[in-house]
């Protein structure tokens, strides 16, 4: 069970930059979109060394002496944030496209 729960939590970060990067760039909250990419690949960085750990203590918990299995979190992990990156140059450009068209859209 713990194994299952290292995985997913590696996602929480993924989702953070999904929902907090959004709302940074509609202006709905205070904090800049580069803060909240920043915040996002730290928390990816901590949660991954907290999902190594937790998947370690459950497969040495469950009698096994060899824990190299875990291993595979850094490279789910690894796999995780490139797609996180993808997700923030997605924002950032549709926010790009989006002011670009307001500002044609203004009259002069």
């Amino acid at each position: 069970m713990l194994i299952l729960l290292s995985i997913l939590i590696l996602f929480i970060p993924f989702w953070f930059q999904i929902i907090v990067g959004n709302k940074s760039l509609n202006n709905s909250i205070s904090i800049s979109f580069v803060i909240v990419c920043v915040i996002s690949l730290i928390l990816q960085v901590l949660i991954t060394l907290f999902s190594f750990f937790l998947a370690i203590k459950s497969i040495v918990g469950s009698g096994n002496k060899c824990a190299t299995g875990a291993v595979g979190i850094f490279a789910f992990s690894f796999l995780i944030t490139l797609l996180m990156l993808f997700a923030m140059v997605v924002q950032f450009v549709k926010k790009k496209l989006r002011d670009r068209s307001v500002n044609l859209d203004e009259p002069e």
